[in-house]
């Protein structure tokens, strides 16, 4: 027998994210991200650490220290579930961004359904141009936002696009965006090569993100500012941009979750 894993599933907008909750070393994130990916028929995963006291905060880690706001929203979500925090209001720490993060909901279904809105204090971003892209670099992540008919974003496509960008990142991002009569409409591809991932996303809110601000930077309006965005699973995301100060942003991510259930896998 190898080690047993326990996981909560959950769909954030259609982007299938498993949280681990057994405890496992930083070093044996990697592999056992990779063997879940393998195995199992999710998007993503990530590594919730859950605190002692009530003094400590959880702690988020996605499966390859990538940036992901799916992964922070699905998190979200596991703690209401779990009823780790009696109130609809609390923090929680992640390794991509340097102050604990603030988790509200608004319960649809009794503890399976349930927006979740993600509130980031100062989160930085740094913007550079590559021809008609925007290239937008998030502490772990960077993505490139490529306004096209999204008809051509096939996979081959992303393949080429993405040997243009250069980043340090552990994780880079392909969104093809277009205006569609339903608002913004987005197909992004996501790839994370420490766990040898590379799919086109039913969902991607950091992606959203990244077309928030760049569509803000193209506007000459980065305050105040929200969108709609649609995702290829049909459903859409909410982005706030509350705040901007230089390469700083407070902003606000609403994002529909369900929770599909509890899980237990045995890796060899």
């Amino acid at each position: 027998m190898g080690k047993i894993i326990e996981y909560k599933l959950f769909d954030p907008a259609g982007n299938i994210t498993a949280i681990v909750s057994t405890p496992v070393p930083m070093d044996d994130r990697l592999q056992i991200g990779k063997k879940m990916l393998r195995q199992m028929n999710i998007e993503q995963m990530g590594f919730i650490s859950l605190p002692n006291n009530e003094e400590d905060l959880p702690e988020f880690q996605m499966m390859g220290g990538e940036l992901s706001g799916n992964g922070l929203a699905s998190a979200g979500m596991f703690l209401a579930v779990n009823k780790l925090n009696a109130s609809k209001v609390f923090f929680m720490r992640t390794n991509c961004l340097p102050e604990p993060i603030q988790i509200s909901f608004s319960l649809i279904r009794q503890r399976t359904e349930a927006v979740i809105k993600v509130s980031i204090i100062d989160f930085s971003y740094k913007v550079r141009t590559l021809g008609d892209w925007m290239l937008l670099d998030f502490n772990g992540i960077s993505h490139a936002v490529i306004f096209s008919e999204l008809e051509k974003a096939t996979v081959k496509r992303a393949k080429d696009d993405l040997s243009f960008i250069e980043t340090t990142n552990p994780a880079q991002g392909l969104i093809y965006s277009s205006s569609t009569r339903e608002g913004w409409e987005i197909v992004p591809y996501i790839s994370v090569p420490a766990v040898d991932s590379f799919i086109c996303e039913n969902a991607c809110a950091s992606g959203s993100i990244a077309l928030a601000l760049a569509l803000s930077i193209k506007e000459h309006k980065i305050s105040n500012n929200s969108v709609a965005i649609k995702q290829p699973s049909g459903k859409f995301l909410n982005v706030y941009i509350e705040k901007a100060e230089r390469s700083f942003v407070s902003l606000g991510l609403e994002v529909p979750v369900v929770y599909i259930g509890d899980g237990v896998i045995d890796l060899d």
